[in-house]
């Protein structure tokens, strides 16, 4: 009984309520199960077909070394951190919150992500330049040392406020220096800033795009900004 333009009536009115990209991922679930019905269940001969809605590219800033100065001068140390590492590495905030201690060989300066933190559920070994080796060896309670690292500190959060994972850099405190030193910007846009920085010192396309765990140069591309 479902019809095609009975399910475009229903993106017309989610759409005027959310953005278009939530549109289509609600829809993208709809999308499949209809295709179920047909290929799995054979409860439908076809599926309804419709359209995606059109989604509004986010406007990406990139933060320049004087916004940087000024934010940083705002910011929490234990946001400071998360920030000079998210600049020098271009993870996403939701890996980084979720780095432990054993995934990191102090000795090769190599961070292993286990394919389960990465969008794109791909395991990525990735070098530290010394200010991301510095935030991770200096943590909240002072410098890790190096001896026996791997053992002790077995499953322990490289970020942590008090003691505890940090769960959300980008919560209130980070809104605040946003607010205090007058720069609008998402902690995602440290992604982009860091992409671009990287192009911008020679860093080759292709490391780039392996660093950043693009699937292809045109979806790095869209991180960069060029002037």
């Amino acid at each position: 009984e479902i019809s095609g333009p009975e399910l475009k009536q229903l993106q017309e009115f989610k759409a005027i309520r959310v953005k278009g990209s939530t549109v289509n991922r609600q829809f993208a679930i709809i999308r499949s199960l209809l295709n179920k019905a047909v290929t799995d269940l054979g409860w439908l001969s076809q599926a309804p077909k419709f359209k995606k809605e059109k989604e509004l590219e986010p406007q990406k800033k990139i933060l320049s070394t004087y916004e940087q100065d000024k934010l940083m001068r705002y910011l929490p140390p234990h946001l400071k951190r998360i920030v000079i590492f998210a600049l020098n590495t271009g993870l996403r905030k939701s890996t980084i919150v979720n780095l432990n201690y054993d995934m990191y060989d102090h000795s090769k300066r190599m961070l292993h992500v286990p394919a389960e933190m990465m969008k794109a559920k791909k395991s990525l070994d990735i070098p530290l330049n010394s200010q991301a080796h510095k935030v991770v060896m200096n943590n909240e309670r002072g410098h890790v040392n190096s001896l026996g690292l791997g053992s002790y500190l077995k499953k322990r959060p490289i970020f942590t406020y008090n003691g505890e994972r940090i769960k959300d850099p980008g919560a209130s405190a980070w809104r605040r220096a946003k607010k205090r030193a007058g720069i609008d910007i998402r902690f995602h846009d440290l992604r982009h800033t860091w992409a671009t920085r990287s192009i911008e010192d020679g860093m080759p396309f292709a490391y780039v795009q392996y660093l950043g765990a693009w699937r292809s140069p045109k979806m790095m591309q869209r991180y960069i900004s060029i002037s």
